[in-house]
């Protein structure tokens, strides 16, 4: 089949073949990844690297790939065919995007743009030689040597291989990929190409191999990369308790938990000691749980008896917000806390990231409450057809390309600090704000962060960029696991009335709605991420997220409406705790609760020494919002938690009710 591809070449072909080879590469240019002319005049000037590189590009993939193969028909038989499988389906992929994208690699482009190193280095079997003056030489998209390279170091991940190897394959697989770009033998977006052509090619693999419960999913593993001592990467929430009706006690909020312990199954997890850098992680069963540690009480009453008050809550969450959960464990607490006014206590539920997102904190939540509420996710069959979802993951790639980098910094600091406040606002009347203003509460929500930071900070000025988590879950999907793709928008910072900040936060966040950014990255993070090796997984999860790409996160989920009670004790509020990213010094979690927009602001010490000046300066910009909407006019605009327009797979974290 290669062959028969090979042999239609003709004058219109190549023709083709130039064009869609130039197209490429003014791609690129836009994306400011156009790294091949440097590193190919760089290669080209030194002979013996350029040789090597020559030399490598000939044989290292061809040998890799059959050397494994042969290794797993000996060694490995149980594992051989459904590699072989994969192998074949791998180059079916690329054989079909050659006969129907014909790419002229750079070096033949002949606009004197790049060094043709094959021709000028006489190299031996290399493509284009007189050995194999046969192949394809139209066959730039996708590029097969990082394709194959890139077989093996995932083959290897799936069969278990040493660590040792699965370095070594990684390398090769990052050497491959200077050396296609750098001989000009092929653009940069070839290798992603043949990394989309993997990522095909295992999916038979992945469905066929019997389900491994206990492995940590990439996306979720995501967030155990990224934690470190000064960024504890944990989501909860903040319940404030209404003790006046009922007493409130930390074994009453035990024998709950114990009692819903069942229907919790991280709870009774904890990650494996096998797990290590160079291994995937995985769950195992905790026979006996620490009763204490985990759900612990804590009093804030003061030594002269007077009840510690809300600022000392505060104070007490920002310390569980910065403290890493050990890993021997289960990674959650429940706090029972006492003495936090005459007629209030408070409850603090602390989860890692690596069991839940926010929405699935809340659906597990929602368990240990009375009455008991069933989350309520799009009916069945809902959200785009595989065409509509293949399409929009490609054009969310591509958009999310060319987001580029946050030209505003915020200041952070090197200490696992925090600094925590709450706000409520009223929902009924930030609704009202965005349908008069044809916005969305979302929009009403990054206009009050914005607002609030540019009254207490002035000096910054400048567009904010902030992670807006939107929600991708499927229907039947379980509380466990994390379901949101973080897209980016911008807000802007500086001297303006609020109405004009909200309508230029709706024209940038425009684009958060469309699915596709939100569809492009779910596919990162779950499928891209599932292929990577783990050490090159955990430098992925490190570098994209974080202070290079986003200053702030603002998160808007739902909840239910109703009274809900905690052991019997009636609810009086209850607010997000979001982790900061690393580097990222700003998060504000927001909770459609109960006719209430409950805020809950962490935030790094530097950034703001005391939350409440944040929370105070964002109630003032919402004030003057909510007084500038005259109920005079009132255009037809979107009902905040409203998904017109939105697939019902991706969805605004918004509204009443899961």
């Amino acid at each position: 089949m290669y062959s028969f591809v090979a042999g239609l070449d003709n004058s219109d072909r190549r023709a083709a073949a130039d064009r869609n080879g130039r197209s490429i590469f003014v791609f690129e240019r836009r994306l400011h990844i156009d790294l091949e002319p440097a590193l190919n005049r760089w290669l080209s000037g030194h002979e013996l690297l350029r040789t090597v590189a020559n030399y490598e590009y000939a044989t290292s993939y061809v040998l890799a790939a059959f050397a494994l193969l042969g290794w797993l028909y000996l060694r490995r038989p149980a594992y051989y065919r459904p590699a072989r499988t994969t192998f074949v389906a791998l180059n079916l992929i690329g054989i079909a995007c050659f006969a129907i994208l014909p790419v002229t690699p750079p070096r033949l482009l002949g606009d004197g743009q790049f060094v043709d190193t094959v021709a000028d280095g006489r190299t031996w079997a290399s493509w284009g030689s007189p050995l194999v003056a046969h192949a394809n030489q139209l066959a730039a998209m996708p590029s097969l040597h990082v394709a194959w390279a890139l077989w093996v170091s995932v083959a290897l991940a799936r069969i278990g291989a040493g660590r040792a190897v699965q370095l070594a394959s990684a390398a090769h697989v990052t050497i491959t990929m200077f050396v296609i770009v750098a001989t000009a033998n092929h653009y940069l977006l070839d290798a992603v190409g043949g990394i989309i052509a993997v990522w095909l090619a295992f999916v038979p693999w992945h469905r066929a191999r019997p389900g491994r419960p206990d492995r940590v999913p990439a996306a979720d593993a995501f967030f155990l990369h990224v934690e470190s001592p000064i960024a504890a990467q944990h989501v909860g929430g903040l319940a404030v308790l209404d003790t006046s009706v009922a007493r409130f006690s930390r074994e009453a909020l035990a024998a709950v938990v114990r009692a819903h312990l069942h229907e919790l199954p991280r709870f009774r997890q904890q990650l494996s000691a096998a797990s290590s850098r160079w291994r995937r992680p995985r769950w195992v069963e905790r026979d006996e749980l620490d009763w204490e540690w985990h759900v612990p009480v804590r009093d804030l009453t003061r030594p002269d008896g007077r009840p510690g008050g809300t600022a000392a809550l505060h104070e007490l969450v920002a310390e569980l917000a910065a403290t890493p959960l050990p890993r021997d464990r289960p990674l959650w607490r429940f706090v029972a806390v006492l003495g936090v006014e005459a007629d209030r206590a408070a409850a603090v539920l602390i989860v890692h990231h690596v069991i839940a997102d926010g929405v699935g904190t809340v659906a597990q939540a929602l368990t240990l409450l009375e009455p008991r509420i069933v989350p309520e996710l799009p009916a069945a069959g809902a959200g785009p057809g595989p065409l509509a979802r293949a399409g929009g993951t490609v054009a969310g790639l591509a958009q999310l390309a060319t987001d580029g980098f946050p030209r505003l910094r915020l200041p952070t600091g090197d200490a696992p600090r925090r600094t925590f406040a709450t706000a409520e606002l009223p929902l009924d009347a930030v609704r009202t704000v965005a349908r008069r203003t044809g916005t969305r509460v979302s929009d009403v929500l990054m206009t009050a962060v914005a607002g609030g930071l540019s009254r207490i900070r002035p000096a910054f000025q400048g567009p904010l960029r902030v992670a807006v988590p939107l929600m991708v879950r499927r229907p039947g999907s379980a509380a466990e696991g994390n379901l949101t793709a973080a897209v980016m928008t911008d807000v802007p910072l500086g001297v303006m009335s609020e109405p004009e900040r909200l309508l230029a936060v709706s024209r940038r966040s425009r684009s958060l709605y469309s699915g596709t950014r939100a569809l492009a990255s779910n596919f990162v993070m779950r499928r891209i991420g599932g292929l990577l090796p783990v050490p090159l997984h955990r430098w992925f999860a490190r570098t994209v997220y974080g202070r290079r790409f986003f200053q702030a996160i603002v998160s808007n989920m739902p909840g239910p409406s109703g009274q809900l009670s905690l052991t019997g004790v009636p609810l009086a509020g209850v607010f997000p705790i979001l982790p900061l990213a690393p580097g990222a010094p700003l998060a504000v979690g927001a909770l459609g609760w109960n006719g209430t927009l409950s805020v809950g602001l962490c935030a790094d010490p530097v950034l703001v020494p005391d939350a409440r000046l944040l929370t105070d300066a964002m109630a003032a910009a919402f004030a003057e919002l909510r007084a500038v909407a005259a109920p005079q006019a009132e255009p037809r605009g979107r009902e905040g938690g409203g998904s017109a327009g939105v697939p019902a797979a991706v969805r605004d974290q918004t509204g009443s009710g899961l």
